[in-house]
């Protein structure tokens, strides 16, 4: 209860900006949130994202505007979740400002306040919230936006299965002679080098290797043979 009402709170300081995306159902009012993490080398944060805020409310009072917040972590900060617009199924009133952006949300650090009480309600409770000021942690929902999603890089999908991407077009992503999947120049099948009398190239099955033999009539051959 606590998080929803702080979620809540916090939505007054976003402003929304409109995304073309498709849209089912209507209207748009609620707010569903994901955790979310980062690996490492994954998140770039911008120089903004150590700056003093100055957070002014739609409503003053009951609440006033807070200057020297900060997100946090103070040093490297980064949202904890991930929300997007839903549309809650049975509708009931009191329906909520339309909402088109996605949002991140963040923790921050702001002075401390007197604690006060406020009546609300939504369409699940209705009561007095304590509203919990004198603690210095807040958080902060801020529009975002979608962008392309890096496709994965070349890894195991399955048992001697490999897929994702190369950094050089070129390549592919697959096993390699060690069963290790790993970006390799297109596959050649297993056979003669040109003018030579030596045998290269890929096998169909992980483990064997790509041997010359002489074949009955004194010629040499390639095959595939267990390694």
């Amino acid at each position: 209860m606590k998080l929803r009402m702080v979620l809540a709170a916090a939505l007054v300081f976003c402003t929304l900006a409109p995304m073309a995306m498709a849209q089912v159902g209507g209207p748009f009012d609620h707010l569903k949130c994901y955790r979310i993490t980062f690996k490492k080398g994954a998140l770039a944060v911008d120089g903004h994202a150590l700056d003093s805020l100055v957070l002014t409310p739609f409503q003053v009072p009951p609440f006033k505007i807070e200057e020297g917040c900060r997100l946090q972590p103070a040093k490297k900060p980064r949202p904890i979740m991930f929300c997007v617009p839903v549309d809650k199924q049975p509708r009931q009133n009191p329906t909520g400002t339309k909402l088109q952006n996605d949002y991140l949300v963040y923790q921050i650090r702001c002075p401390s306040e007197p604690d006060l009480q406020q009546g609300v309600k939504d369409q699940f409770v209705r009561g007095i919230a304590d509203i919990h000021r004198k603690p210095t942690t807040r958080l902060l929902l801020v529009p975002a936006y979608k962008i392309d999603t890096p496709p994965p890089p070349c890894e195991p999908t399955a048992p001697h299965i490999c897929g994702g991407t190369c950094p050089n077009s070129g390549d592919e992503c697959r096993p390699g002679p060690t069963d290790i999947c790993g970006c390799f120049p297109p596959s050649q099948p297993c056979g003669l080098v040109p003018g030579t009398n030596q045998c290269s190239g890929d096998c169909p099955s992980a483990g064997e290797i790509c041997r010359t033999f002489t074949d009955p009539a004194g010629g040499v051959a390639c095959d595939c043979v267990a390694g």
